[in-house]
């Protein structure tokens, strides 16, 4: 991998070629071998064919030529099938890498950026893939296999078309740099125009009580005219790709018919030349093509790469021994600002209570793992370097605002818990208060949840969350302002849940009277850290 694949953001996708897909790249090369012999061999028959006086000779060529005709015609039907497994493959596996760096700890990509990562680049990456990738590697072979056959026949010829065919390639080296950075900000306009209108939509009730709408179509319209103008600018320059190509097709064709004019060669052997000419027209017209997509690939590349999801390394160092029970954070650092350390025991609740928003969510980060420098030390193991199997079985969380799964009820409430049998599965929605609102639903546990929740209420929602963070009573349990969410009744669940629950509490709120007494405050007031049992 090269400097300049680094700088395209290429060397961080996911190795193409591999077990799986080296094989389908062993077929299409094994495809265009055959379908170059097979085109020689069609090129050989026409040139018999100008030459055959016979009756039934003439009809055992053409038979001939038909036969080959209809071959390559389905070698191309199965390279065409193998093309795009490549592209399907490999685009599913950066799309799954895409979900899982959204999923990582410490991103919070746009909604909008994140859709149109997974759409329009990754479509990017598929035309490479099936049509520039696959593309080059069935023309490619065939052109240069299809040239030499030209070149034993009649050298003048070849060099007719070998010419043309340079001029071409230089041709579209020389507009593939213009491409790319036009393919690049055309992303950059989609990019923004995609953030801006995911936010608006999420912003609405808030735009039309404060009269924006036209303000906010305004700014939309500003940013799809960008992305119009850019694609209008990339359209340009992919089609001067495309006239290059075609141009270069063209330019052999005529070449051939002059050469052969000018020195005088057997018309069979032109005939066969041009028959040639024909045969590698496709695949010299894709090499337009196959410019084209390399620089979209490159472009989409900038921007998927930032994305993927990569562990970072970090502090993974226990601070107790594998037999402890409880829990330890330290080396938390926030803006700057060393975090005292903490100690606390099974059966503890912990007010959180920082000095603004901001410095109790990095605190929240830092406990469910987000926080790589950091040692939270769970029962004697390091949350950060906790499976996510491990982490569901140990954390609890809980906090105001967060939106559910697409999925059913049930499943929502069972998400850390999916082996969770009926039994608990009762419980903890009677724990929680979710009972009633589970019996008024006509499809009761299996109603299907949408759009964050729908058709529940925002109490509701908090509810299942509570549900889903207290299922199995996990050790530790981490609530972040869930209370402003829940109505009267899921306040009185949630004062039951506190008042016996036998893990470790870390709740943030604004009423701390819902925390049972006594309760430690961390870090707004300096304790002296109690002893782990």
């Amino acid at each position: 991998m090269n400097g300049r694949q680094a700088q395209t953001g290429e060397q961080a996708l996911p190795r193409f070629v591999v077990a799986g897909r080296r094989g389908v790249l062993a077929a299409l090369v094994g495809i265009s071998a055959t379908v170059a012999l097979l085109s020689a061999g069609t090129a050989r028959l026409v040139s018999l064919l100008s030459h055959e006086h016979d009756q039934t000779g003439a009809i055992l060529l053409v038979g001939g030529l038909l036969g080959l005709v209809i071959g390559t015609s389905g070698l191309r039907v199965l390279e065409r099938r193998l093309a795009e497994r490549l592209g399907q493959d490999y685009v599913h596996e950066i799309r799954k890498e895409l979900i899982r760096g959204a999923l990582a700890p410490g991103r919070s990509p746009s909604l909008g950026i994140t859709i149109a990562r997974t759409s329009n680049d990754l479509n990017s990456v598929r035309n490479w893939v099936t049509h520039g990738i696959a593309g080059a590697v069935s023309g490619v072979p065939l052109i240069l296999a299809l040239t030499a056959a030209l070149w034993l026949m009649a050298p003048p010829l070849a060099l007719a078309v070998i010419g043309p065919l340079l001029g071409g390639v230089a041709l579209l080296a020389l507009i593939s740099r213009p491409t790319f950075d036009r393919a690049r900000a055309l992303r950059k306009a989609r990019g923004r125009l995609a953030g801006q209108i995911t936010d608006t939509v999420n912003a609405a009730t808030a735009v039309r009580s404060a009269g924006g709408e036209e303000r906010e179509l305004g700014r939309v319209d500003r940013l799809g005219r960008e992305v119009a103008a850019a694609a209008i600018e990339r359209a340009t320059l992919a089609g001067s790709l495309r006239g290059s190509a075609i141009g270069a097709a063209s330019a052999t064709a005529v070449a051939v018919a002059a050469t052969g004019a000018f020195t005088g060669l057997d018309a069979g052997l032109v005939a066969a030349a041009l028959t040639v000419v024909s045969m590698i027209a496709g695949p010299v017209h894709d090499l337009g093509r196959i410019v084209e997509y390399r620089q979209s690939y490159r472009a989409a590349c900038r921007s998927i790469a930032p994305a993927l999801g990569r562990r970072l390394a970090g502090n993974t160092e226990g601070a107790v021994s594998a037999n402890s029970i409880g829990l330890v954070v330290a080396g938390l650092d926030i803006g700057g600002t060393p975090v005292p350390e903490l100690a606390a025991g099974p059966g503890e609740t912990i007010l959180l209570h920082g000095a603004d928003h901001t410095y109790v969510e990095e605190i929240f980060h830092a406990l469910l793992g987000a926080h790589p420098a950091a040692r939270v030390i769970l029962n004697g193991k390091n949350v950060f370097a906790m499976s996510p199997a491990e982490r569901r079985q140990c954390l609890g969380y809980a906090a105001r605002g967060l939106a559910l799964e697409r999925g059913q009820l049930r499943r929502a409430v069972r998400y850390r818990c999916p082996d969770a049998d009926d039994a608990q599965f009762e419980t903890v929605i009677d724990r929680a208060g979710l009972g009633e609102t589970i019996a008024r639903l006509p499809k009761g546990a299996l109603t299907m949840l949408r759009r964050g929740g729908e058709p529940l209420s925002t109490p509701e929602r908090a509810k299942v969350h509570l549900a889903r963070a207290t299922l199995g009573n996990p050790p530790l349990l981490l609530l972040n302002h869930v209370d402003a969410d829940l109505d009267a009744n899921g306040m009185t669940a949630l004062r039951d849940i506190l008042t016996d629950y036998p893990g470790i509490v870390l709740a943030a709120t604004d009423d701390p009277s819902l925390l049972p007494h006594p309760h430690r405050i961390w870090p707004g007031r300096h304790h002296e850290p109690l002893p782990i049992s």
